[in-house]
């Protein structure tokens, strides 16, 4: 499970995310954190994501892309491989489910880190 918050003031557009393993501690270090990385008036919408952003962990980047306006995206690592992989879903007869999304997810990735940059990504979106 993770809890996500976004960041206020000075620091708009970034997310947070924070394992969730009971009450939040004070001065707990974020998970993850998303960063806006799209370009103004651009037709394709790009999140930084970075974890390990507690001392302990290593560091990691991903990469959450899609385009503006629509709930198909993908996650790629620090390599630009895919490892993860959003569509909306069809009926049978070609009608899109609306808010409904199929997920495809690389074997050995987080499942739960997955679900959070879902998450994150509909509601920087507007799409939750």
């Amino acid at each position: 499970m993770a809890k996500l918050a976004p960041k206020k003031l000075l620091r708009l557009g970034v997310w947070d995310g924070y394992k969730s393993n009971g009450p939040k501690v004070k001065n707990e270090k974020p998970w993850f954190r998303v960063t806006n990385n799209t370009k103004f008036l651009k037709r394709y919408s790009s999140y930084l994501v970075t974890t390990g952003c507690d001392e302990e962990q290593s560091s990691r980047n991903y990469k959450i892309e899609g385009i503006a306006g629509k709930l198909d995206f993908n996650i790629r690592d620090s390599e630009g491989r895919i490892i993860a992989e959003v569509k909306q879903k069809e009926s049978s007869c070609g009608i899109s489910l609306k808010d409904v999304l199929s997920l495809k997810v690389e074997p050995l990735v987080d499942h739960s880190f997955v679900m959070a940059l879902v998450a994150v990504y509909r509601l920087i979106s507007h799409k939750m």
